[in-house]
């Protein structure tokens, strides 16, 4: 059985989930998707844009912004590249500045799995934002579970790799 599994620990101050899935596709395939953050706005359902700032490849120490949305919310954030092992991981972390205090890693883990790759994503809260950011946060539905959201991230993964033919060039 191939489903989605859900781990959610809110712990203060860290807070981590957990989402998984399995992808009919080979490791590589699967990390060269997730890599290419340009892509990240075909999967997540808040980071609609993503834009190298320093280097257009995923190397560590790289950054791009990531832009966001949430209801009426609109936010961008500077992130960097902490861990790239192609076909293995793939993980990034928000950068705070004096706008966003707030930190998150998101770490996405590959496994090999028969004829596929099992996916785990993870989001772990290190640095919360400020008191400010929370309120407008809670007033417009933002900053709860990321959960819903990382099920949407890896269920769109899913069906953009199992829909495109191996070995065909992606254009655009």
């Amino acid at each position: 059985m191939h489903a989605l599994r859900a781990t959610v620990e809110f712990e203060r101050p860290e807070m981590t989930a957990e989402e998984a899935i399995y992808i009919e596709a080979p490791p590589d395939r699967v990390y060269a998707a997730l890599a290419d953050v340009t892509r990240m706005g075909e999967f997540s359902p808040e980071c609609y844009r993503c834009v190298w700032i320093d280097s257009a490849r995923s190397e560590v120490g790289s950054r791009f912004r990531g832009y966001n949305r949430s209801g009426l919310m609109r936010w961008s954030r500077l992130v960097e590249i902490l861990e790239a092992d192609p076909g293995r991981s793939f993980a990034f972390q928000t950068v705070p500045d004096r706008m966003h205090q707030g930190a998150t890693l998101w770490r996405f883990q590959l496994e090999p799995e028969g004829e596929g790759t099992r996916v785990v994503q993870s989001s772990t809260v290190l640095a919360q934002p400020n008191a400010m950011t929370r309120a407008i946060m809670r007033l417009v539905g933002g900053g709860a579970d990321p959960s819903p959201g990382m099920r949407t991230t890896l269920a769109r993964l899913k069906a953009s790799l199992e829909s495109e033919t191996p070995g065909r060039r992606r254009d655009g």
